[in-house]
Formats: C-alpha cells, structure tokens, sequence
C-alpha cells in the first residue's frame, strides 16, 4: 500500500477507470487498489461528442481548482497519442506554468507513428515534463534516442495475482483466446483469414474464443459469411466472472498486433499460465520469447499459420510447461514490484521540491 503522506500529494489525470475497458483503463483501476487515498480526475468518458468535451471541460476546471488551491506536489498523467496527448499538453502547460512535478506515463502503442508526424509539439511538450515512465526497455530507448529526454523511467504494467489459475478441461481441442480492440490494429482479421484458410485442417483441433469491442458487427458478419461457428465464438466484452471463465479455460492467449506498448491482456494470461502468440512489436519480446510462446511478424499470416500449427503438434505436457514459463516471467510485473518503483519516483520528486 502506497500511504497517504504520499499520495495525498500525487493528482492522477486517466480515463475512466472503474468499470475498466481498454489497457490504460485497467492499469489505473489496478493502480487504485494500492493506493491509500487514489486522487484522480478523469478527462474523458464513453458517449457523444458532446458528453465527452462536456467532461473534459469539468475535468480542467476541477484542475484548475486544486491547482490554484497548491493542494498537490505531483501531476501522474496517463496518456497516449493522438486526441489525448492534445488533451492532456494542456495540463501540462497549466502544471508546468504553476511549478508542479509532472509525470507522464506513456500507454499509447501509436506513439512512435504520432511522434513523427507531429515531433515539434511532442518534444517541446514533454520536455516540460520531469519524468516519462515507459512501459518497456524498447519504449525507453525509444524516449530518450528518438526525443533526447533526461529522465525516462521503466514502470511495468501491473496486473493482481490470480489464485485460482488451473485448467480442469481436456477435450483435445486447443483452445485459443483472443481479447482486445475488434479491428485491424490487433491484427484479429489476419487470424480469422487463416483459420478460414485452414477450417478443414483445423476441424475439431482447434478453437478461437474472441472477447472485445469496436468492429463487432465486421466480426459476426465474417463468423456467419463463412459459416465459421464450429471454429469461432464471439463472447462479447468480457469482465468479471466471464472473464475470469475464459481466461481460466483456455490453453494460449493469442494477439497478432500491429503495434503495442506492453498488452495488459498478455500479462493477465501470463498470471493464469498461459503460451502467448504474439508479434515483435513493443514491449511484447520483453515478456514473450521461445521458452513461453511464439512470437511473429505483424502481418505475416504465414507465420500465424506456422505458429498454430506449432502448437498443435505441441503434447499439453509441453503447453503446460509453456505456460509455467510465463508465470515466472510475469511475477515481476505483480502490485507489490510496481509499488515500490511509483513509491520510490514520487519520493524523488518530492525530494526535488523541498531542495
């Protein structure tokens, strides 16, 4: 537990957090469980256009108050790019123009792509900045070769202990899972063009359980098109218990993304002992390699079709030892390692402040 002498002083800036969807969302949730008192204000949320310039301008209000007010030391931003790094610039001018410590905590797997074609602003912006924490040695490098900053930080993403990990099924199908954003940047169509490919080989070898939203529509017309319902099932967003259920039944979490920081669905099935195929984008060979999965290039359908039928060839033996690997790998990224990395950043900021 971080103790309110702490975070008493720290505002947060996120998302919308407590009914958690997407991986930003789920990092400041799990954030706020070791918190003692979580400060946080919200800049954007779910509906219309309307709604959401509505909160932003409420959020920037209740900041401006506690800012005037000097009842915090530490502004934690949890960004990304885009219409969010647009946003939250603002806050950081504000912060920074009342001498406030300033973090901010990279999430967005665009931000290379958003960097380039927008490097100026990103670099004067966060050269304002006292500390960005990167999710991954790659985005640090990335930090400090590409936009030459001082002070980058790795803080891992953190994902709660699962006691109840186990797998009772053995049907002799593998059961794949994919959870996360429906659409071409996750790369979920390349892998449905494979298993249609390959419906016949992988008949009662193979299954996919596909858990997220956005292009959900896109998705069942191309699981109905093609008759694909024996192969694939469409579960929904999932949370909670359902969640749970899906995480605990399959055998390999698979996410053959384009681009990443560092997934918090790969860590969450490393906690329930899983393989992971996955790409070599971001964060994700830091935490993937041979000994606990398969990792491919982004877009290469071959190499999902090579990497399926790896590991159907594979004894559940082999998975499971597979799976055992990717719990080891992940205990570093459990809330008592991260608390002390934020407990240790913040007091060296608030060291600063009383130099």
């Amino acid at each position: 537990m971080i103790h309110k002498e702490i975070t008493d002083k720290v505002i947060t800036l996120s998302c919308e957090y407590k009914d958690p969807k997407g991986g930003i969302a789920m990092v400041v949730y799990n954030y706020s469980s070791f918190f003692e008192s979580f400060r946080t204000i919200t800049t954007t949320s779910e509906g219309s256009y309307f709604r959401k310039l509505l909160k932003f301008i409420r959020a920037l209000i209740i900041f401006l108050y506690h800012t005037i007010k000097n009842d915090y030391s530490i502004l934690h931003i949890h960004g990304s790019s885009n219409i969010s790094f647009f946003k939250k610039r603002i806050f950081i001018c504000i912060a920074y123009f009342f001498n406030k410590k300033i973090i901010f905590h990279c999430h967005g797997a665009e931000f290379m792509i958003f960097t380039k074609q927008n490097y100026k602003l990103v670099k004067k912006t966060l050269d304002k900045v006292d500390v960005v924490v990167a999710l991954s040695q790659s985005w640090k490098d990335f930090f400090e070769n590409e936009l030459l900053l001082k002070r980058v930080e790795i803080i891992k993403n953190t994902v709660p202990c699962v006691s109840d990990n186990h797998k009772e099924k053995d049907n002799g199908i593998l059961e794949l899972l994919f959870l996360g954003a429906i659409g071409d940047r996750k790369g979920i169509f390349d892998l449905l063009d494979v298993i249609l490919k390959c419906r016949d080989k992988y008949d009662r070898k193979l299954r996919l359980r596909v858990g997220g939203n956005d292009e959900v529509d896109r998705l069942i017309e191309f699981i109905d098109k093609n008759s694909l319902h024996n192969l694939i099932s469409f579960e929904g967003w999932v949370k909670g218990d359902l969640k749970h259920k899906l995480l605990s039944q399959a055998d390999i979490l698979i996410l053959p993304s384009y681009n990443e920081g560092l997934p918090i669905v790969i860590l969450e099935a490393m906690t329930y002992k899983m393989p992971i195929i996955s790409t070599k984008v971001g964060g994700i060979p830091e935490v993937v390699g041979s000994e606990n999965g398969i990792l491919i290039d982004a877009g290469d359908k071959e190499q999902i079709e090579s990497a399926l039928d790896e590991m159907l060839a594979k004894s559940k033996d082999d998975i499971i030892k597979m799976g055992l690997k990717s719990y080891d790998k992940v205990q570093c990224h459990l809330p008592s390692h991260v608390e002390e990395e934020l407990i240790k950043m913040y007091n060296s900021l608030l060291i600063k402040i009383k130099e």
